[in-house]
């Protein structure tokens, strides 16, 4: 189980690096009129969403991945923490959200990846190693 749970963390980081270079890729991928589209995300936010905002979060996220890899107890608070913003706060104050086919798909991933790891860090016998790295 424990080799699972690591497996599953190292995929969510490597999800989550990703997602946050994504939009790097995106002349790539998409079409100049799909680009203008996700070029809307954040529009009428009520927090700035470019400069050091879009580096800190998706860096205290591989912060928080590499935290629950080795069990150490800051990194399952770090990790429960974020996703708790992102489902509160995230949704009344990053304005509008544009998505396009690949972009919602890794989203979609990266969202049952972290009910997996959650529901495993808190409710399975794993939740101990988090304890006993403590002691």
């Amino acid at each position: 189980m424990v080799k699972i749970y690591k497996n599953t963390v190292l995929l969510m980081a490597i999800t989550y690096t990703l997602f946050s270079f994504l939009p790097y890729l995106w002349p790539y991928i998409y079409s100049v009129e799909t680009q203008t589209f996700l070029n809307l995300s954040g529009l009428d936010s009520q927090v700035e969403l470019s400069g050091l905002l879009s580096f800190l979060i998706p860096a205290l996220y591989i912060i928080s991945c590499i935290g629950l890899y080795h069990f150490h107890p800051l990194g399952r608070t770090v990790f429960t923490v974020l996703i708790f913003i992102n489902l509160t706060l995230g949704s009344f104050f990053l304005g509008f959200s544009a998505t396009a086919y690949l972009d919602t798909s890794i989203g979609y991933l990266l969202s049952l990846l972290e009910g997996g790891v959650l529901m495993v860090i808190y409710l399975t016998e794993i939740s101990k190693e988090f304890k006993v790295s403590n002691a």
